[in-house]
């Protein structure tokens, strides 16, 4: 390893040229200030040295070509997570004749509604494309109870038999059991956040039942270990995981490996999370921990 250590981050080819908001880039200068190198990679075009990539691809199902590319490098940052499509991974499905009688939520099985992979199949990848087009599906599936694709359009059913037809039978969908966690007139929604060995806990408590706005905090309540484990068996090294505890037990709902930030730039809150995170990076560099290290 130089004595500048190198990080390659690696994202789609589909971002270069355009702005990309994510939770990732407002770890760079905390990076640059603890004496890493950052080389920014749109693409697999060129393969440019370094000690470590960091995969950042935003889309639900990572490319052969991508895992390939990324596999090139000494260590991979979240190399190991090719697949985070709900249904693959949510514990808690429901399925008509199952048994299951209460309230259930359907949503889309890709992460962020689809939204990259619309994206990806577009031959117009400008600035503000992504959120144009986006807007415009929220749009146009707003009064239709078979096209969910925003969070905002998620829906609750009061039993999976009132589900409708199409939905049951959409893959682009998933349908599972709705397990809130309540605490007085309100819900409250866990978030886990981690970089190596670094975590931030958080949550918000909402007044709404998808938890769509409400006051976020930091936590300092421990994480669940059945959370942790989450992210063990997922081979995440870098991402978030949405919980609650329900009637005492930790349920997840959601994992995300490209976390975003607001579409107009990170909030307080946000920046704060990458702050906190951003000394996970040094985990990936045994050797630096080594040169730090304090003599017995």
């Amino acid at each position: 390893m130089q004595n500048r250590p190198t990080v390659a981050l690696l994202y789609h080819k589909m971002h270069e040229g355009r702005l990309n908001n994510t939770l990732v880039r407002e770890m760079i200068p905390h990076w640059k200030a603890a004496g890493f190198e950052i080389r920014e990679l749109f693409g697999i075009r060129k393969f440019v040295p370094a000690d470590t990539l960091y995969m950042h691809v935003d889309l639900s199902v990572v490319p052969p070509d991508y895992l390939a590319f990324a596999h090139r490098y000494p260590r991979v940052i979240n190399g190991r997570i090719t697949d985070i499509r709900k249904r693959l991974y949510s514990q808690i499905q429901v399925r008509r004749g199952d048994g299951y009688k209460g309230q259930v939520l359907v949503k889309t099985s890709h992460n962020y509604g689809g939204g990259p992979e619309a994206l990806l199949r577009s031959k117009s990848w400008g600035i503000d494309f992504f959120h144009r087009a986006y807007r415009a599906v929220a749009r146009r599936s707003k009064n239709s109870p078979y096209q969910i694709r925003t969070r905002e359009q998620y829906r609750i059913y009061p039993s999976v038999d009132e589900v409708p037809d199409e939905i049951l039978n959409s893959p682009e969908l998933v349908i599972e059991k709705y397990l809130p966690e309540r605490e007085g007139g309100r819900l409250r929604l866990r978030y886990y956040f981690f970089l190596g060995d670094h975590e931030v806990s958080a949550s918000k408590l909402s007044g709404d039942p998808l938890c769509l706005k409400g006051t976020q905090t930091f936590d300092e309540n421990e994480i669940p270990d059945e959370i942790r484990q989450v992210r063990k068996r997922m081979g995440l090294d870098y991402g978030k995981i949405d919980y609650a505890i329900h009637e005492g037990k930790p349920v997840f709902f959601d994992v995300n490996k490209t976390q975003g930030v607001l579409p107009n730039g990170a909030s307080d809150f946000q920046k704060e999370i990458a702050r906190r995170l951003a000394g996970g990076l040094r985990s990936f560099f045994p050797e630096m921990q080594a040169a730090h290290a304090v003599p017995a």
